[in-house]
C-alpha cells in the first residue's frame, strides 16, 4: 500500500472513515491524511536559494 495512494484518496474524498475502511488505518492516521496540505509547485521551496520551485521551473532543463 503506497503513501501516494492514501494521500490521493484523502484529498479526493476528505473522509477519514472511508480511509479507515479502505486502507485499514487508525483514526488518528486517517485524520492526518485528510488534514495534510496539498502540495503544489508553488508550495515547494527550492533548497538552493529559497525561491519557490514554480519560480525557477522554466530554468530547469
Amino acid at each position: 500500500m503506497g503513501f501516494d495512494r492514501i494521500l490521493d484518496e484523502a484529498h479526493e474524498t476528505a473522509d477519514p472513515v472511508h480511509l479507515m475502511r479502505v486502507f485499514g488505518i487508525a483514526p488518528t492516521t486517517a485524520m492526518k491524511y485528510v488534514k495534510a496540505p496539498t502540495l503544489t509547485a508553488s508550495s515547494i521551496p527550492c533548497l538552493c536559494d529559497g525561491r519557490a520551485l514554480s519560480e525557477i521551473s522554466g530554468h530547469l532543463s
